[in-house]
């Protein structure tokens, strides 16, 4: 057994379950102040009501509802973090586990197990405690396909010196590969083809939604509106009569092209939240600098030219785009949302935007991603 590994290992489970702990206890805090929020909230309001004051009123709700949202924010954004965490304990766990000989939470490769294989079969390559077994630490469908290929193909003298030359830098630096997994234990949870439904969906035919005409009065009809809001408080009629007629004819609109966009919307389901994952993931890698040939070379190694998004900045861009397209699932935000800011086209658009722009490169993407795992 590598006594330092295991060292290094075992002071990092117990950084990361202090880590855990903490955020517990300020996640209740948290829960413990939205509650007296709530109550004390309550109080206060009942007091305000009876001085009659309008204006107090109103103050005084806007400013509980300001706090009690920056609560809410900030407990969610801890309980992801505590969700990253738990990752960061469930890899380096498995990796003590794998150091003790017992059970690896990754894939044993039984699946690519071939009788009539020149020498996998003969040599124990796939299957329980086989040498993939062993060495496998791929979370997606194509990295487990890409190392099963690696161990049943012969590759060459250059291949061989190259994967040996990545799987060294790789193995200088633990921290990194700790995190890389780590980002991506979702994809042993979902165990999907993340890349054929995506690439399928950036390849599909581009739909034909709306024209100029429509994108131009997508931009312009929430300050439409703001200004009829506005210059009725001043004027009155007619503004007053205008600004409920244009919200209405916007939540016609958007039913007239209902149908299109749940097309648009169809094929990609949940993956709003994974794209925000795989941000994450292909992030770590970017921000690394590689000195391996088959690591520096790659879409995600290579720096962007000044001004551009990054790839994993474009990944996250579309994941919350689609997040945000999905607000049209309840009713009551939707007819909110669209009846103002015409919330779906302008999500659509913009997805439309992005599939021109990206979708060449997502393909190659999800294949680098899957030889990372693979080395």
């Amino acid at each position: 057994m590598n006594t330092p590994i295991v060292a290094f290992y075992q002071e990092k489970r117990q950084l990361t379950q202090d880590k855990i702990k903490r955020f517990n206890r300020i996640i209740n805090r948290l829960s413990f102040a939205r509650l007296a929020l709530i109550l004390g909230g309550g109080v206060v309001l009942f007091k305000v009501v009876q001085s009659e004051s309008v204006w107090l009123t109103l103050i005084s709700s806007f400013l509980i509802l300001i706090v009690f949202m920056w609560l809410v924010a900030k407990q969610s954004k801890l309980t992801k973090d505590k969700e990253e965490a738990e990752d960061d304990l469930t890899i380096v766990e498995n990796e003590l586990n794998c150091q003790a000989g017992t059970t690896s939470i990754y894939s044993d490769g039984a699946e690519f197990i071939n009788d009539k294989h020149g020498y996998t079969s003969d040599l124990d390559v796939f299957g329980i405690n086989s040498i993939y077994h062993r060495i496998n630490r791929a979370a997606t469908i194509d990295g487990r396909s890409m190392l099963a290929r690696w161990l049943s193909v012969a590759a060459t003298d250059k291949e061989i010196a190259d994967r040996q030359q990545a799987v060294k830098e790789l193995e200088e630096d633990p921290s990194w590969g700790l995190n890389f997994l780590a980002r991506l234990v979702f994809a042993l949870k979902e165990q999907s083809n993340f890349k054929d439904t995506l690439v399928s969906y950036l390849n599909k035919p581009y739909a034909d939604f709306g024209n100029s005409l429509l994108r131009f009065y997508t931009k312009v009809a929430p300050y439409i509106l703001s200004i009829n809001i506005v210059l009725s408080f001043f004027y009155g009629t007619p503004f007053s009569n205008i600004a409920p007629l244009l919200f209405i004819f916007n939540i016609l609109l958007t039913m007239a092209y209902a149908g299109k966009v749940s097309q648009i919307a169809a094929g990609i389901g949940r993956m709003g939240n994974l794209l925000e994952r795989f941000g994450k993931v292909y992030e770590s890698v970017e921000r690394r600098g590689w000195q391996a040939d088959l690591l520096k070379d790659g879409l995600l190694s290579k720096g962007q030219k000044e001004g551009e998004k990054t790839i994993s900045q474009s990944i996250r861009e579309l994941g919350s785009l689609i997040n945000k397209l999905d607000y049209r699932l309840n009713i009551l935000v939707a007819t909110f949302l669209n009846g103002i800011f015409l919330w779906d086209f302008r999500q659509v658009f913009a997805i439309l935007d992005w599939r021109k722009t990206h979708h060449y490169e997502m393909a190659k993407l999800f294949d680098e991603l899957a030889c990372l795992e693979a080395w």
